[in-house]
């Protein structure tokens, strides 16, 4: 130990810098205090936060500052009170204070989790576990890992976590050798987004927790990922008569939440199946009862227009999904005049039966919103043409 006045006293000094070692040498200087003191001088490696150690991808960094902090043993600078500990440093905290411990741990695995090679990752997740005890794994670190495909890594968190409740006062952790792993939230997204589906089945079947899937479904809509879509519906999604799958008895692993989040974005399933161009995603959500809805049926009608998918349109009102005269009107506020024309002329004999055309010239809206395909002529002439053409 030495007493460095900038640090604080008596910090561990860890074992002199290489480089110094062999820069003094050069001079024939071998006195341990001079090279000791001058390798505690240039090594403000040190003093990094674990997680940015932990971005440099070397486990012999962490030990050189996790040797050069005060040891588990010495008294927390903030339990000393204000003006008695020592001058700031990480290294009087990192092993001593339980919440800064915490706190670094969590950027530090999610640092970890996040390397490209998983023998390199693996290493660095097993020395933190090896030094940090009672801490939380957050989502952050979980997801990260999903989503780099380390499924060793997540084998590994959960044969290793220890109990906890999300909420709970951090104190209340059993700082047993373990730590508390938070899965759920966007790790199943993560694995499903970047094609790691071995560890979407598979936190799906170890570790059940609320989830958003939002992301999941949206992807296997515009992919037409049909055998996803049923695995979805199968597990979170409600049966064609309204009955809930697989939620009640595994209500309290998150099911249920998850389903909800699903649902409350029903309205732009098919929106996201047309922006895929996928027709047979389309067909799939008509069979199992999810259709956009009469107060959605706009943004499915968007989708196709922005896309340019009209034979898709055409689908719409041959299965009813939509009324033709909703996409002459909606085609006519986007300043599409030509698909308004091409549906008038194919379609009118439909819109003259329909039960709220024709419109009163009062009741026509075009959106006045700026796009870059949008000007003020097309929207003029839109209006015009719908005035005369639609209504009487």
């Amino acid at each position: 130990m030495v007493r460095n006045e900038e640090l604080g006293p008596e910090l561990p000094v860890p074992r002199p810098l290489l480089a110094v070692r062999l820069v003094l040498a050069a001079y024939s200087i071998h006195d341990s205090h001079i090279v000791d003191t001058t390798s505690v001088f240039v090594d403000s490696a040190v003093e990094m936060a674990f997680c940015e150690a932990c971005k440099l991808n070397s486990v012999a960094l962490l030990e050189r500052i996790w040797n050069g902090s005060h040891p588990e043993t010495s008294p927390s600078p903030a339990d000393l009170g204000p003006g008695n500990g020592p001058k700031w440093s990480r290294r009087h905290y990192l092993r001593t204070d339980k919440h800064y411990n915490r706190f670094q741990f969590q950027g530090a695995i999610v640092e970890a989790a996040k390397h490209q090679e998983l023998e390199k990752a693996m290493e660095m997740v097993q020395w933190l576990y090896d030094h940090f005890h009672g801490c939380i794994v957050p989502f952050g670190a979980v997801s990260a890992a999903a989503s780099h495909g380390h499924l060793e890594i997540l084998k590994f968190f959960k044969k290793h976590e220890i109990s906890g409740k999300l909420g709970d006062d951090r104190d209340e952790i059993e700082a047993e050798w373990g730590n508390v792993v938070r899965w759920g939230r966007r790790d199943m997204e993560a694995a499903a987004e970047n094609n790691h589906f071995d560890i979407f089945w598979w936190l799906h079947k170890h570790a059940p927790a609320p989830r958003y899937l939002n992301n999941v479904m949206k992807s296997a809509l515009r992919d037409g990922n049909l055998l996803m879509l049923d695995w979805i519906q199968a597990h979170y999604l409600a049966r064609r008569d309204g009955s809930q799958n697989n939620v009640g008895s595994q209500d309290d692993a998150g099911i249920g939440d998850t389903a909800e989040s699903l649902l409350s974005e029903r309205r732009f399933f098919m929106a996201d199946a047309i922006i895929g161009g996928q027709l047979v995603a389309l067909e799939w959500l008509l069979d199992n009862g999810y259709d956009a809805g009469d107060n959605h049926c706009n943004w499915v009608i968007l989708a196709a227009l922005q896309t340019n998918l009209l034979d898709i349109l055409d689908w719409l009102i041959e299965t009813k999904v939509v009324e033709a005269g909703r996409i002459l009107n909606v085609a006519a506020e986007e300043g599409r005049l030509d698909v308004a024309k091409d549906f008038y002329a194919c379609y009118w004999h439909k819109i003259c039966a329909q039960h709220d055309y024709p419109l009163e010239p009062q009741e026509l809206w075009v959106s006045q919103r700026e796009t870059l395909w949008i000007t003020s002529d097309t929207m003029i002439s839109a209006y015009d043409w719908l005035v005369e053409h639609h209504s009487f």
